[in-house]
């Protein structure tokens, strides 16, 4: 298989079915809660950063930065597609996020995830993500996982 990583933006990402596809995901994981998307407009004008990985020609996953501030990039919106998953995909975009959250000068990286994702727990703990602090929007909720590291 053959992956490219490259940039792309929240309009195509959002074309191609990947955040729809992602957020039916995690309505069947967690029926009873909101879930958190990109807000568009801020996600533009704050310095957001989408990238696809596309498998063989085929759209296969995406990823997002969000700023949380000078030092600190959100990673949101990590999802990869069912057919393409438990080949490296998800690792492979994730270091090439870390790369370019690290080439736009931040030095940590942090994240909320599910209690219902522990494939995508097992993942980020695997590359050195460890417990931290609530932050963000999100609250202080028994189902949600926060997690950083520095780059």
């Amino acid at each position: 298989m053959q992956l490219v990583l490259r940039d792309a933006t929240l309009t195509e990402v959002t074309e191609v079915g990947l955040i729809a596809e992602l957020d039916a995901e995690l309505q069947r994981r967690y029926p009873e809660e909101f879930i958190n998307g990109i807000d568009a407009v801020r996600f533009a004008t704050e310095g957001g950063y989408m990238a696809v990985a596309l498998a063989d020609g085929h759209y296969a996953g995406c990823g997002a930065l969000s700023p949380v501030d000078r030092t600190t990039v959100e990673l949101k919106r990590m999802y990869v597609r069912p057919a393409f998953r438990g080949n490296g995909v998800a690792r492979q975009l994730l270091q090439h996020l870390e790369a370019e959250a690290g080439r736009r000068g931040f030095t940590h990286m942090v994240l909320e995830t599910g209690v219902r994702q522990p494939e995508a727990q097992a993942l980020y703990r695997s590359v050195g993500y460890t417990t931290i602090a609530p932050f963000g929007p999100y609250g202080n909720s028994a189902r949600r996982v926060y997690l950083g590291k520095s780059l």
